[in-house]
Formats: C-alpha cells, structure tokens, sequence
C-alpha cells in the first residue's frame, strides 16, 4: 500500500525534528532562518504538487550554504526534493518540473546579467535530473 501525501510529510518531519514547520502567512511556502513556512494548501497536503513544495522547502534547510548564490540553492532544493520524492514513489507532473527548470534558469541569469556575479557552477550543471 502506498504512504499517502499527508504520511510522507509526517515521516519528514519525524525524520528531521531540528526543522520547525508552521503555517505562512502569505500566500506561498518558503524557508527563513531553518524554518518552513507553508501556505494553507501545502500545510496539509492532498495532492502531489503540494507534498513537493514542502520537500523542496526542507531540501533548502538541508542543503543550503551561505556562499551559494540563489540559482545554485534553488537546484539542491529541488535534486533533494526530486530523490525524496522518488525515494516515496510520488511522481511529479511535467508542467511542475518545467516550472522548476525555468526558476533555476531565471535566478542564474539575474546572478549573472543584473547583479553582475560570477556563478559558481555553469548553467548546463543546474540542469534538473528528474530520471
């Protein structure tokens, strides 16, 4: 029998009790300070895309650096986010990995062309392994 979303989340938050979740505020999910703000609908997830959000939140907890630039931490977000996901069977539609691809993407040529940073990694290397 396959764990439900709402299951998955509660073995998250058993497997990582150093992380603290609460609800947000505002209409979006995000991490601040090690904390993980979720908005109404991913706080109790019912369908996949939200179960996703929230691990991509903690993957930002886990795998953040202070040195990274924002395309960079938008990419380890999310490759921890896609293994646990895998690691639970949960499939993610294509619309939502595209919309992922497409943030990394953007942060990277904001580091790049608007604040005038030199990336860490190329481009090509924050390509997303959904297989």
């Amino acid at each position: 029998m396959r764990i439900s979303y709402k299951g998955i989340k509660k073995r998250i938050v058993e497997d990582f009790p150093e992380i603290r979740f609460e609800k947000s505020e505002n209409r979006t999910s995000y991490m601040e300070d090690g904390v993980v703000y979720l908005k109404e609908e991913d706080y109790n997830p019912k369908t996949m895309v939200a179960l996703f959000n929230i691990l991509h939140e903690v993957g930002h907890v886990l795998t953040s650096e202070p040195y990274m630039g924002r395309s960079e931490r938008e990419w380890r977000a999310t490759m921890w986010a896609i293994f646990v996901a895998k690691r639970y069977g949960v499939t993610i539609p294509d619309w939502r990995k595209e919309n992922f691809q497409k943030d990394i993407y953007f942060w990277f040529e904001v580091e790049k062309q608007i604040l005038k940073t030199k990336p860490r990694i190329c481009k090509t290397a924050l390509k997303l392994q959904w297989r």
